[in-house]
């Protein structure tokens, strides 16, 4: 009878100090895992020595002026100045493009592109691809925290960017756009699964 009390008190114990462990464990990631900040989730890499090569190799095009002006008025960048470059960049499976914030003047940024994936885009997509990138310098939410534990925070600012380019073309375009481009980039699958989801949300309202 003796035993089977001590096996009772060691049961208990060991459910008690799960349950402790547990708590702690949930306060931790409340309280003191740093909440990421607006130039954490949206890094917007510096222009550099390697940047100056591409910024300095590629072409300005005009091409999407009225429509970068736009995105700029409407989300209180309209101070910003952003070149768009189209030039041999750095075409790969895994990224066509990007958007610089100028080390000199944080107000300046060059959206760069690579040629050859550029040429394969719609104009639909062209407009998805500029306002995603220029969703980067748009701070639309902080993630919830679920969202940040599954998502690191590069996957959450790809989101993010993704959220903004669905206000100004739509979920199906920023989809399609996004269904011909980094084949083969972990972060891809989930972005398309968040798009889903919002367009399922937007379904019902």
């Amino acid at each position: 009878m003796d035993a089977e009390n001590d096996r009772g008190s060691e049961n208990k114990l060991t459910s008690l100090f799960s349950i402790i462990f547990l708590v702690l464990v949930v306060l931790f990631f409340v309280f003191f895992l740093p909440s990421p900040h607006n130039d954490e989730l949206l890094s917007i890499p510096k222009r550099d020595d390697f940047t100056d090569h591409l910024i300095k190799s590629g072409s300005p095009t005009n091409e999407f002026d009225d429509f970068i002006n736009e995105l700029k008025q409407s989300s209180d960048l309209s101070e910003h100045k952003i070149v768009f470059l189209v030039g041999p960049y750095f075409y790969t499976d895994f990224i066509a493009g990007g958007i610089y914030t100028d080390k000199y003047h944080r107000l300046s940024h060059y959206l760069l592109v690579e040629k050859e994936y550029y040429e394969t885009l719609t104009l639909t997509d062209k407009k998805a691809f500029i306002a995603h990138e220029i969703g980067h310098l748009v701070k639309l939410r902080e993630p919830p925290y679920a969202e940040y534990f599954i998502a690191n925070r590069e996957i959450a600012s790809q989101i993010n960017a993704d959220e903004f380019a669905v206000r100004h073309v739509g979920v199906d375009a920023v989809t399609e756009w996004l269904n011909k481009s980094y084949e083969y980039n972990p972060e891809r699958q989930q972005r398309l699964l968040k798009l889903a989801l919002l367009k399922k949300e937007m379904r019902k309202q």
